[in-house]
């Protein structure tokens, strides 16, 4: 068996068909924009394979973002049938971890629903968010300690970043563990983990793709650390641009600069139990109108209310 490190882009097509035959086409579709290098000016995608002759037979990706290299997602964990139950896994494993601990990443994300690898991950010192199938990995410190450094500060010197690839890897902790509203994106469908049961870690940025797609945006706030600290999303509707917004506690005094970066009247729809949300809006200036209607957010149907300027 011979490892070989590979970094984007490459020619990833066995990889990708590995990724294919293991989990689907839904899986190519996420690691393939990061692999053929459209989003190399924006992260790190770093890539161990195993190979028995011609044939692959194993893979493992770590995307670590330029702007915010102390974090890092994983992805792409996958054997053929044949070479599992073998100690691949483990190898693989623990080779894409010492490449990310040489690189200095300080808090790496994954995610699985699957029991056995979940075993494997938490050996290597990966354990699960509650509320979610999201496992993490610190170096230093804990979840506390990790959301006192990235999230409960407000930002010194504040970008705002338009349609940009670079939050691929910042949203996962902004989502998973420094947001704060029930709802957070009602126009991708991303919920709190506290709400409704996050099952999604590297899946989550492509929504933001697909909302790309079908005609929105989207405004990302990131300080002089690179952390990702709010995300404002549009998405045009029969009754015009609906926003919709989440942020860290940090965060939210920048709400006003964000909600200035979409530039064309929009329109908010927030669940009546989203109590911090409603507040948030009213702080904007947005006031509530008409009575509350159910509306489906990623099949889940709840009471919403308009709000308005």
């Amino acid at each position: 068996m011979e490892l070989i490190r590979r970094t984007a882009p490459y020619d990833a097509s066995a990889a990708l068909k590995l990724l294919e035959d293991t989990f689907g086409m839904e899986e190519v579709l996420v690691e393939a924009p990061q692999l053929d290098g459209r989003e190399i000016t924006a992260n790190k995608d770093i890539v161990w394979e195993a190979w028995e002759g011609n044939q692959l037979i194993g893979t493992i990706h770590a995307t670590i973002p330029l702007s915010c290299p102390e974090i890092c997602g994983l992805s792409a964990m996958a054997t053929p049938p044949a070479a599992r139950g073998k100690g691949l896994g483990r190898i693989l494993f623990s080779k894409i971890i010492e490449e990310i601990d040489s690189q200095g990443v300080q808090t790496s994300f994954l995610g699985t629903s699957n029991p056995i690898a979940a075993k494997l991950y938490h050996s290597l010192g990966y354990s699960f968010i509650p509320g979610s199938h999201v496992m993490v990995r610190y170096r230093k410190g804990d979840t506390v300690d990790f959301c006192r450094e990235m999230y409960t500060s407000a930002p010194k010197d504040l970008r705002i970043l338009t349609d940009d690839s670079s939050i691929r890897i910042p949203l996962i902790p902004l989502a998973v563990i420094g947001g704060n509203t029930k709802v957070l994106d009602v126009n991708t469908g991303i919920f709190h983990r506290d709400f409704i049961t996050q099952r999604s870690c590297m899946g989550l940025y492509p929504r933001y793709i697909q909302l790309l797609a079908r005609g929105g945006h989207f405004y990302a706030a990131v300080d002089e650390k690179g952390t990702l600290g709010a995300l404002l999303s549009t998405m045009p509707t029969e009754h015009g641009i609906r926003a919709d917004f989440f942020c860290s506690d940090g965060f939210e005094g920048i709400l006003p600069q964000l909600m200035e970066a979409c530039d064309v009247p929009v329109y908010l729809q927030i669940a009546e139990c989203d109590t911090r949300k409603q507040h948030l809006a009213q702080s904007l200036g947005f006031s509530s109108v008409g009575d509350p209607t159910m509306h489906a957010c990623a099949d889940v149907w709840l009471p919403f209310r308009v709000y308005q300027k």
